[in-house]
């Protein structure tokens, strides 16, 4: 018999990296029954620097958050964002070397002091045996949640006219600046495809969503259902929209939020912010760092987007839209044999 290990999930202070976080152990626990324990931290000013000093430490968070990492040390810790290197590297010198560290993303030590980096094309990390690379991120996404989800919203979303168009919303992320005018533009598009099919348009901005381009929705989409993301919103609709979607439009900003529209099992359009985006300051200095920093400094989701669309997971918005529905979770399942791996030695 197996067995039944101890993981600790440490929270990120990026939502999206925590769902990515929760979606990996959540799913160690529905395939191999290890015991999830959820750690949420606060951290001080020193988080950054401890960081980028490689150093192996807590001074990045406060006082009673260090109260909560205490042994027994698990058997896995799953991390991501920059500020969790030094905590992932204290926790494992203090087990003596016995905890496995998964870290999810892209790291600054150096991918040799983790266990397994769990990684995406846009970061272009460097090939390593402890490095696996997945098409998509990890995430919460799974059968049984989206038929809660639709049953949850049957009310909100089952009178709305067939086929719906789910379009989730991003923000400004590295080269692209999502605002009004990019705003209009979708909008046009989803409005001369939503008439040719008498169907209705569904709506949800994110966390990251500037609030120009929040005011510009109701103006653009005035027949659209709309959702304007809230913090810790208990009604959140999410997980309903993606449930009741008979066809999906990510913006391509959100490697993330491609990689859950990709779970559900329909159709998902990308519209392309490299083509449609506003320009700013910060939109251009970070293209030409692109171009002549370090690659470590950025990232570059183009790249992940040419392999979804090359594999014909995805297409851009504007051709076909009865593209090949699937439903992509193959990066759970082969991280998951990964993880695997690291305690067959035991």
């Amino acid at each position: 018999m197996k067995p039944t290990r101890t993981i600790w999930a440490v929270e990120s202070y990026r939502a999206g990296e925590t769902s990515q976080i929760l979606g990996l152990a959540e799913g160690l626990n529905r395939a191999l029954g290890w015991n999830v324990i959820s750690k949420c931290l606060d951290y001080n000013r020193l988080a950054g620097s401890a960081a980028l000093c490689w150093s192996v430490s807590l001074s990045g968070i406060s006082f009673q958050s260090r109260q909560i990492l205490t042994p027994p040390w698990p058997d896995l810790l799953i991390v991501a964002g920059a500020r969790n290197e030094p905590i992932a590297r204290w926790i494992k010198r203090q087990s003596g070397g016995l905890t496995r560290v998964a870290f999810l993303g892209r790291t600054w030590a150096p991918t040799s002091r983790f266990d397994l980096l769990v990684t995406t094309p846009q970061y272009r990390v460097v090939a390593a045996d402890n490095v696996l690379e997945n098409s998509t991120t990890l995430h919460r996404i799974h059968p049984d949640r989206l038929a809660q989800a639709r049953a949850d919203w049957q009310t909100s979303f089952a009178k709305r006219p067939s086929p719906r168009t789910v379009v989730l919303i991003g923000g400004d992320s590295g080269p692209y600046a999502l605002r009004a005018n990019t705003v209009q533009k979708l909008a046009a598009t989803l409005h001369e495809r939503a008439a040719q099919d008498a169907g209705s348009i569904l709506v949800t901005t994110s966390s990251r969503t500037h609030h120009d381009a929040v005011h510009a929705l109701g103006r653009a989409m005035p027949d659209a259902w709309c959702y304007c993301w809230r913090a810790n919103d208990p009604d959140n609709p999410y997980f309903g929209l993606l449930a009741w979607a008979d066809h999906i439009v990510v913006t391509s900003d959100s490697i993330a939020m491609i990689s859950e529209a990709l779970a559900v099992g329909v159709p998902v359009s990308l519209f392309d912010l490299a083509e449609h985006a506003d320009a700013t300051l910060k939109t251009r200095a970070y293209q030409w760092l692109m171009r002549l920093g370090p690659r470590r400094l950025t990232r570059d989701i183009g790249v992940a987007h040419e392999r979804l669309i090359q594999t014909g997971a995805i297409t851009r918005l504007g051709n076909a839209w009865d593209a090949q529905s699937s439903s992509d979770n193959s990066a759970l399942a082969r991280t998951i044999t990964r993880i695997e791996a690291l305690f067959q030695d035991e």
